[in-house]
């Protein structure tokens, strides 16, 4: 695992040893930086369910301002803080030690891009962008990336203040990409 571009650009990562964690591909990450492409420079950023922080870490490397970590593991509290700190950037990056769904629930800050990326062995996709729908994390230009494993339930978008903008097909996941609705709808 690695650092893809920017200030930290092919500098290697620490990574889970476990055939349980799938971390999120170097394919993938590409695919969500080009598609935020300079917006990400000064921008707020979440990382939801982080697990070694590459995401997060690879948005600080391109120039995001505010980037907030969220996950409840241990493990991955352990391994952010020594990839954050092999960077030197543990001043640059916050990691918050808690569910997802409770911080979303108490969180008062909006944000620019939102990256989602649930274990694969619970399905909860739909239920995480349920609730980023109803809190008030979505700046009002937001962007959310979340990996689906194939077949789990899919977002319904029908209440909701954000549409589909695109989706991206990767054999055993898929990444849809959300943006905030705009008064005409889309």
């Amino acid at each position: 695992m690695r650092i893809i571009s920017g200030k930290w650009g092919g500098r290697r990562l620490a990574a889970f040893k476990s055939k349980d964690i799938r971390p999120t591909t170097d394919r993938i990450k590409e695919t969500v930086f080009n598609i935020i492409g300079p917006g990400v420079v000064d921008s707020s950023f979440l990382d939801l369910f982080s697990g070694t922080g590459s995401i997060s870490l690879e948005a600080l490397s391109r120039g995001a301002k505010n980037v907030i970590s969220v996950d409840q593991g241990q493990d991955a509290k352990r391994i952010f803080l020594k990839n954050a700190t092999l960077l030197e950037a543990i001043d640059e990056t916050q990691f918050i030690s808690s569910d997802v769904f409770k911080f979303l629930n108490t969180n008062i800050k909006t944000f620019d891009y939102i990256f989602v990326d649930p274990p694969f062995t619970q399905k909860m996709g739909a239920d995480v962008m349920r609730c980023i729908s109803d809190s008030k994390a979505l700046s009002d230009s937001a962007m959310v990336f979340i990996e689906y494993v194939k077949g789990e339930e899919i977002f319904n978008l029908e209440s909701s203040k954000l549409y589909e903008y695109k989706v991206k097909d990767y054999k055993d996941k898929l990444l849809y990409i959300y943006k905030i609705k705009d008064e005409v709808g889309n």
